[in-house]
C-alpha cells in the first residue's frame, strides 16, 4: 500500500521522506561523542565520633586514636583528674582540657605518651588560648614516664605547686623523659622542675610562646639538657632560669652551650662541690646581688677566640652582682677566652669588692688567660691571703676594662 500526501501541489511518499531524513540522522550520529566514564563518588568524610569524657585513671588504661582529624579531640577532661595506674596514650590521640583543669600523675601512677613524627599526641585547651588549662603535674617516680613526639599547648592557667604556673611540673623525686616534644602557649613556664626532681632524658624539644621562661630548674638537671633544643621561640624570657643550688657529683659536670645561644640565668647563688666544665659559647647571666662559689672541685671554663664563654649581669651595669669566689686549690681551675662583667657590687672576701676573689687560706689557685674582666664595682681580681695564687702574667695576658679599682689587688 502506497501512502502519500500533497505539499504545495506535489505528491510526496513516505519513502521519499525517509530518504530525506537519512542524511540528517547520519549527521546527528556523527556528532555524538564516545561514552565517558561517570566520575567516582567523592568519599564521605569520616563523621567525628563524640569525644569521650575522661575520669580518674584507676586501672591500667590505653587511650586509642578514635578520630583521624588531629583538630578534633578524642577525649575531654572537664575537671582535675588523677592518674593512679599506668596510662598509655597512642599516636594521634588528642586530649582537650576544660578551663583550669589539671592532669595529676600521682605517685602510684605513670604516663607514656609516645607519638610518631607524623602522628603526634596533643594535649590542648578546649579553647585554643594561652593559659587556658592548668597543666600536667608529675608526682610519679616511675622511670617509664615519657613524652615523645607530643604537643602540650595552652596550659599554665593557675599555680601548680610552689605558686608556679607551668605547663609541666615535676615534684620532688618525680621523673620524666622529654624528647621531640613541643611545649607552647603556657600562661607561665614551659616546664618547672622542683629541687630533687629528675630528668631521665631531654632531647630535641621546642619551647615557644610561653609567658614566662621555657624552663626553671636547679643545677642538678642541667647536664641532661641538650644543645639542640630550641628555647628562643618568643617566650617571655628566652633564658634557662636556674634556682640557687649546688653543682654536685662524683665526676666532672659539663653544662651544654645551646645552639640557639640561650643563656643560663642564675636566680640565686650557685656553689660547686665537684668539677664544673663550661663549653665554648656558654653564656651565664647572674641576677642582682647573687654570686658563684667554687667551693670544692674546680671551674674549667675554656672558650675559643670565636666562641667565648660569657658571664655577666642580668642587669648590664657596673656592680650589679657579687662575683666569683674561689676556695679550691685545684690545678684544674682554668679560665681562657672568658668575658666576665658587671660584678663587684657587694663585698666578698675580707670585705672587698671584686669580680674574682681567691681565698688564700685554702691555697686557692686560678689560671686566667686571653680573657676580659670589665665593669666591676671594685677590683678585677682580689687575692685574699698570701697563699692565693694566679699565673704570673695575669695582667699582661688579659684585658681589664672600666673597673672601679685596679686590675689586681693582692692582700697579704
Amino acid at each position: 500500500m502506497k501512502i502519500s500526501f500533497k505539499k504545495h501541489g506535489k505528491t510526496i511518499s513516505i519513502k521519499s521522506l525517509a530518504m530525506l531524513a537519512l542524511p540528517l540522522a547520519l549527521s546527528f550520529n556523527a556528532c555524538k561523542k564516545d561514552p565517558v566514564a561517570e566520575p567516582k563518588p567523592t568519599p564521605t568524610p569520616e563523621t567525628p565520633k563524640e569525644a569521650l569524657v575522661l575520669d580518674h585513671i584507676k586501672v591500667n588504661t590505653v587511650l586509642e586514636d578514635r578520630v583521624s582529624d588531629p583538630n578534633v579531640p578524642d577525649y575531654l577532661v572537664n575537671k582535675n583528674i588523677a592518674v593512679l595506674a599506668e596510662l598509655t596514650i597512642k599516636p594521634g590521640v588528642v586530649i582537650a582540657f576544660s578551663q583550669d583543669s589539671r592532669l595529676d600523675i600521682n605517685s602510684n601512677g605513670s604516663i607514656v605518651s609516645v607519638g610518631e613524627p607524623n602522628k603526634k599526641i596533643r594535649f590542648t585547651g578546649q579553647v585554643a588560648q594561652r593559659g587556658y588549662w592548668s597543666g600536667i603535674a608529675i608526682y610519679s617516680i616511675s622511670s617509664i614516664n615519657e613524652f615523645t613526639h607530643t604537643e602540650i599547648m595552652h596550659a599554665g592557667s593557675k599555680p601548680m605547686f610552689d605558686n608556679i604556673k607551668t605547663a609541666i611540673g615535676l615534684f620532688e623525686q618525680a621523673r620524666v623523659s622529654l624528647s621531640s616534644t613541643t611545649v607552647a602557649q603556657s600562661g607561665g613556664y614551659g616546664m618547672y622542675l622542683r629541687n630533687k626532681s629528675i630528668l631521665n632524658t631531654f632531647a630535641a624539644n621546642r619551647f615557644t610562646d610561653n609567658k614566662e621562661a621555657p624552663l626553671m630548674l636547679t643545677a642538678e638537671n642541667i647536664p641532661q639538657l641538650d644543645a639542640a633544643t630550641v628555647f628562643t621561640g618568643n617566650n617571655g624570657r628566652n633564658v634557662i632560669e636556674v634556682m640557687g643550688s649546688y653543682i654536685d657529683g662524683a665526676d666532672e659536670i659539663t653544662w651544654p652551650a645551646f645552639q640557639d645561644n640561650t643563656p643560663y640565668r642564675f636566680l640565686g647563688g650557685i656553689t660547686t662541690r665537684t668539677g664544673w666544665k663550661l663549653l665554648p659559647g656558654t653564656t651565664i647571666e647572674v641576677t642582682e646581688n647573687n654570686m658563684i662559689n667554687i667551693e670544692r672541685g674546680y671551674i674549667n671554663a675554656i672558650g675559643t677566640a670565636d666562641k667565648k664563654i660569657t658571664i655577666h649581669g642580668a642587669v648590664k651595669s657596673t656592680g650589679t652582682w657579687k662575683g666569683i669566689t674561689i676556695y679550691s686549690k685545684s690545678a684544674s681551675n682554668v679560665m681562657e677566652h672568658v668575658k666576665i662583667s658587671h660584678a663587684g657590687g657587694i663585698n666578698m672576701l675580707g670585705g672587698t669588692k671584686a669580680t674574682l676573689a681567691l681565698f688564700g687560706s685554702n691555697h686557692a689557685n686560678l689560671s686566667l688567660r686571653n680573657s676580659e674582666i670589665s665593669h666591676s664595682g671594685g677590683y678585677g681580681i682580689h687575692l685574699f691571703g698570701k697563699n692565693a695564687s694566679l699565673n704570673t702574667d695575669v695582667e699582661a695576658s688579659n684585658t681589664f676594662v672600666a673597673n672601679a679599682l685596679s686590675p689586681v689587688f693582692a692582700e697579704h
